[in-house]
């Protein structure tokens, strides 16, 4: 089988790719696992040639990823942030899959064909096998959390959502669906200060997401309270993990793992010396930390906004004008 004619991203053969011709040394892939997404040419050779090195389950998060964000054009820069993406946990890959199915309803209570070997499917809920798919529907959400109303057969089911999955639904579009904010937990400290007016504060805007701090929310609630409300309204969390002599700022791993709790994705920064010198909890360390430094300000916002921008899309939030 040519190259030419297998996905970069999933390696599915006889995909549609160049369909649109070479714009600006970028390919144009349709894929039915991936589905419609743009890739530049040395994106495209290195994917293509990284065959074994790459792992399935790289491959499957990008895969998933491009679904979520259709027509994305993968750069070099990209791709290196696709690469580092977190594996979603089976109740984040569950309910992706549950969406997904929503999405193929026209009428409620509309029974959903599902073959387990149609990729989109693997890429609907960001997994790589047969055996995940009919775990997440037919164990997880079917038979675990009653998300589901199934009828099974060898290779493939039919599935309709219950009251149960339509009032789960519900309560996810309540939340953080079409949210615009981008909450963010630091410590609030003289010394940190530029990091949030050079740093945070202007890659959320600039990404098109409403920055929030709750040291700078006006309210009449107990703080905790409001934190953990305003986390419940956020599309994400960025988390900084930077603190002063009196020790790490419990609050942060509180409202990061709260975060996490809600199936939030979480952006984690540091200072690059706090990295270097291993300042950070140990359980922390396998996340991929965006590092900055004080004389670098600017080109830490740039890396923070692509970071969230590949992660989520352009946000439709524009600063009001100052009168």
């Amino acid at each position: 089988m040519s190259q030419e004619n297998k996905c970069p991203v999933c390696l599915e053969p006889e995909q549609k790719i160049n369909a649109e011709g070479v714009i600006n040394d970028s390919y144009f892939c349709q894929c039915i696992r991936c589905g419609d997404y743009h890739v530049s040419d040395m994106v495209r050779i290195r994917l293509l040639n990284s065959e074994n090195e790459i792992k399935e389950s790289n491959r499957a998060n990008i895969s998933g990823w491009l679904r979520e964000h259709p027509r994305s054009i993968v750069s070099s820069y990209d791709l290196e942030t696709l690469l580092e993406l977190k594996k979603p946990s089976v109740a984040e890959k569950a309910q992706k899959l549950l969406k997904a199915i929503d999405e193929k309803c026209s009428v409620i209570g509309q029974h959903i064909p599902i073959k387990y070997g149609d990729k989109s499917w693997w890429a609907a809920s960001w997994s790589f096998s047969e055996t995940e798919i009919h775990y997440l529907l037919n164990v997880y959400l079917t038979e675990s959390q009653g998300l589901l109303i199934g009828k099974v057969n060898n290779n493939d089911g039919r599935y309709q959502i219950s009251p149960e999955g339509y009032a789960y639904l519900q309560k996810i579009r309540e939340t953080n669906e079409n949210s615009q904010i981008g909450f963010c937990a630091m410590w609030f400290n003289p010394e940190t200060s530029e990091l949030w007016s050079n740093g945070i504060e202007p890659a959320i805007t600039s990404a098109g997401y409403k920055p929030f701090r709750i040291d700078k929310h006006d309210h009449v609630n107990r703080i905790d309270d409001e934190i953990i409300a305003s986390i419940r309204r956020s599309k994400f969390c960025v988390a900084d993990f930077t603190h002063g002599e009196s020790g790490v700022r419990g609050g942060v791993y509180f409202e990061a793992g709260f975060a996490l709790g809600l199936g939030l994705q979480v952006v984690w920064t540091c200072r690059k010396d706090f990295i270097k010198d291993q300042k950070i909890h140990f359980d922390l360390r396998q996340y991929n930390f965006l590092e900055w430094d004080s004389a670098e300000l600017g080109d830490f916002a740039t890396r923070l906004q692509n970071r969230i921008e590949s992660i989520f899309g352009r946000g439709g939030y524009k600063r009001e004008a100052s009168t």
